[in-house]
């Protein structure tokens, strides 16, 4: 009599597990497009990278890249990323409907490891950013005046 007690436990389990894993395959199946189509919008707008100029200085000792961090939400602003040796800084461009180009970002090497850096976009006040491979940190951005 235990054996048919155990048996019967037994499958009583297989089928609570059965349905169970019915259960999560269906959700998945149900969710999974929402989940799949939510991050990859979440890594459109915060993680993807499309350099848009590498520099390197005269001697060819440092090398400086520009990069546009994710995309704007909308109409909002532009992050342009600036990353030399593990380093970056980020700073906002506004640049009307266009998108960034290379003509957003200028790198004029000033010695081989000090370097300013202009970034502009459409109807505002260039950022400058001074990089200096010896001092710590390697950028610094200036204040510039409002137009």
């Amino acid at each position: 009599m235990d054996q048919n007690v155990a048996l019967e436990v037994e499958l009583e389990k297989k089928k609570f597990l059965r349905k169970l894993g019915c259960l999560a395959w269906g959700l998945l199946l149900l969710f999974g497009p929402f989940i799949l189509i939510a991050a990859v919008f979440l890594y459109q707008l915060n993680f993807k990278e499309d350099t848009l100029l590498t520099s390197t200085s005269p001697k060819l000792t440092n090398t400086i890249e520009i990069v546009e961090k994710g995309e704007p939400f909308l109409f909002g602003p532009y992050t342009i990323r600036i990353k030399y040796d593990g380093e970056h800084v980020d700073t906002e461009v506004n640049n009307g409907l266009k998108s960034l180009n290379e003509s957003n970002a200028n790198v004029r090497w000033i010695r081989d490891n000090k370097a300013e850096i202009t970034v502009d976009g459409e109807g505002q006040s260039p950022s400058i950013i001074i990089f200096d491979a010896e001092a710590s940190p390697y950028f610094v951005v200036e204040e510039t005046d409002e137009e």
